[in-house]
Formats: C-alpha cells, sequence, structure tokens
C-alpha cells in the first residue's frame, strides 16, 4: 500500500516539504492540497502533480487521502487535526503542535480515539548528526550527560505589518513579507521560541530525556509587537541533566548562530549549523583530551553521512500508518513541547521556575 497525503496549507513550508519528503519518500504519494487561497493551492499542485481541493472537507471525504500533513499556522492545528481524525485519517502535525497545552491535549485525544497516529513533524530529530550524537550518548561515549547548550537564533523583520485583527490581511501578503504571521501572537502563538526554539527545544529533548523544570526570560527589546523576539531558558532534564538555550530573532544573523552542544563527565559533543534548514555546512566534533580532564580538550571531527530530514520523516510516518514500527516523534511527544512552552513563557511571566508535568 502506498500511502495518499493531503496537505493543508500551501505556505513556504509546504512547498520545501512536498518535493523534499513526499515526493522522495518511499510508500508515500502526494495526492493533493488545499488552502484558504486558491491560487497558493493550484500554484503547488501543478508543481508537484497534485490535485487542488476546495475545502479541507472535501479533501478529508476523498478515500485516496490515507493521511494529511497540516503546514498551516499554529493557531489551526488542532481544529485541523481533530477534523482529519474524526474523518479517520491520520495526522502529522507541523511544529508547535499548537498554541497552547489545551489544543495539544485536545489532538492527542480525539486522534486516539479515533484509532489514527498522531505525529509531530519536528524533522531535525532526523538530522543525521543529531542521530549520531544520539547514539554516542547512548552508547556511553561521553561518560554521564551532564548538559546540553543550544543556540538558534534568525533575524526577523521587524517592519513587517501589524495585526489588523483580519486573517486575509495577514495570510494574503506576498511571499517577502509571510514572517508577519509568525509576529503575531493569535496565530503563531508566541514568537521565535515557537517557530525557532520548539526546533532546538524538541532536540535537546531527543538528546537528553523529558524535562522536569524550566526558568526563563521571554522580552520584546527590539519591536512593538506581542510576541517575544529575544529568550533564553533554562532547563532541568528528568535526568538531572542541565540545559541552556537560547533564542533570537532579535539580533542580526551571525556566525555562531546555529550550535548544539552537549556535554559529558568524559567528553563534549559539538554540532555546527544543524539546527535548522537541510545544510551542508553540518558538522560534528567530538572533544576530548588523552591527557586526562586537567587539559583542555582538543575537537576530533566525526564523519557523519546526511540523510534527508524531510523524506525520512514521510518515509517513517507512510510506514507506521502501513502498520510498521510506530512513527518515532508520536503526538505525545509534541504534547510535552508544549508544556515545556508554556512553562517557558509562565516563567518569564512570574520569575519563577515552573515544574513541566509528567
Amino acid at each position: 500500500m502506498t500511502v495518499g497525503w493531503g496537505v493543508i496549507g500551501a505556505g513556504g513550508i509546504a512547498n520545501r516539504t512536498i518535493p523534499d519528503g513526499i515526493l522522495e519518500a518511499e510508500g508515500a504519494r502526494f495526492v493533493g492540497i488545499t488552502d484558504i487561497h486558491a491560487e497558493r493551492a493550484k500554484s503547488t499542485a501543478d508543481s508537484f502533480g497534485g490535485r487542488v481541493y476546495e475545502t479541507a472537507e472535501e479533501m478529508l471525504a476523498d478515500p485516496e487521502v490515507h493521511a494529511v500533513y497540516l503546514a498551516t499556522p499554529p493557531f489551526v492545528h488542532a481544529e485541523n487535526a481533530i477534523q482529519a481524525a474524526r474523518a479517520g485519517r491520520h495526522v502529522l502535525s507541523e511544529k508547535p503542535m499548537a498554541v497552547s497545552v489545551a489544543q495539544a491535549e485536545r489532538m492527542v485525544s480525539v486522534c486516539r480515539e479515533n484509532g489514527v497516529i498522531l505525529g509531530h513533524a519536528t524533522m531535525m530529530r532526523f538530522n543525521a548528526y543529531h542521530q549520531r550524537m544520539k547514539q554516542l550518548i547512548e552508547a556511553g561515549d561521553i561518560g554521564r550527560p551532564l548538559a546540553v547548550h543550544a543556540r538558534y537564533s534568525v533575524w526577523w523583520n521587524p517592519s513587517v505589518p501589524q495585526d489588523t485583527g483580519r486573517d486575509e490581511d495577514i495570510f494574503s501578503l506576498t511571499a517577502t513579507r509571510q514572517m508577519a504571521w509568525r509576529q503575531t501572537k493569535r496565530i503563531g502563538g508566541g514568537g521565535p521560541m515557537l517557530d525557532d526554539g520548539v526546533h532546538a527545544l524538541d532536540t535537546m529533548i531527543f538528546l537528553l530525556g523529558r524535562v522536569s523544570e524550566v526558568f526563563s526570560f521571554c522580552d520584546t527589546l527590539t519591536r512593538q509587537r506581542d510576541i517575544e523576539d529575544t529568550a533564553s531558558v533554562l532547563t532541568k532534564f528528568q535526568s538531572g541533566a542541565q540545559g541552556m538555550l537560547e533564542c533570537y530573532a532579535s539580533v542580526p544573523n551571525f556566525q555562531g548562530r546555529r550550535v548544539l552542544r552537549v556535554y559529558g563527565s568524559e567528553a563534549q559533543l559539538l554540532a555546527l549549523e544543524t539546527l535548522g534548514p537541510p545544510s551542508d555546512e553540518n558538522r560534528l566534533f567530538r572533544l576530548d583530551s588523552e591527557a586526562g580532564p586537567l587539559v583542555e580538550a582538543r575537537p576530533e571531527e566525526i564523519d557523519v553521512t546526511p540523510a534527508l530530514m524531510y523524506e525520512t520523516q514521510f518515509r517513517l510516518f507512510s510506514d507506521a500508518v502501513q502498520g510498521g514500527a510506530p512513527y518515532p516523534i508520536p503526538g505525545e511527544e509534541g504534547l510535552h513541547v508544549q508544556r515545556v512552552l508554556d512553562g517557558v513563557f509562565r516563567s518569564s511571566e512570574t520569575r519563577q521556575a515552573v515544574t513541566i508535568p509528567h
């Protein structure tokens, strides 16, 4: 069986994930797409060989569609997922899962009730460099994992239009101004923490396990917006390890803005440029000192064969739909990340550490 995929949302991410993911993945087939702007859906369908549905309801009524990929802004993920689940369609949701814990919990619950798979599309877990880091950590190569430090920053133009309260005003913007919805809290749920930081946070969890506590500062320093543009987050993992995440939309792009480092009791792992879209600049180093812990460790590059993150994502989800191994990033993982994000914002508001429910 080949899994037929319907896509809801024809924005920028869909025009990356369809060709690099669905069209490349074994066991997957692009059936069609729907979007509130019909001309965008038609352009995407014409590019990749799918059909256009006028509405999500029309797509979900098509027996050729077995799974849907939510490429919509976060504020409609829950609505889209629940609608698809009730139609018996499996759901792969873009990050973040939703704009609130309550919405994410509802997504998990309804998908479970209807016997469909819910997956979280945090594809950076499938980056071959992150996979190699996970293997080395689990093999004990760096000793006991003690801490992780992630920096994932992308400058956001503060001059994009302000929210008028009318969705059509935001979503009719040209591609060069499409960042406007990401800087509108009611649509994106937050700022760079919800759009970029979620990937870094999810990768930290992938490497060191679930988070038990957070403390953070989320501030708006460079624009008149209702979203943060500068965030610093401290995490405590259930294992006892610690973490730090820096996420800035306020700082002009700079070398070193995509760095991931795991500290162990015996060695360290340092990944460069792996937090982000697919890149030929990904590198991984192991730092150790043969002369002992008093002598500064030197980096030794680790050879890694790159993988297509989006292809892996859709292949593994399609395999799960066909009865293969469970999808490795289920909705429950997305829900945990949503709870951590909620804790991040509550901590910043209260200036207190927040415990994350298990």
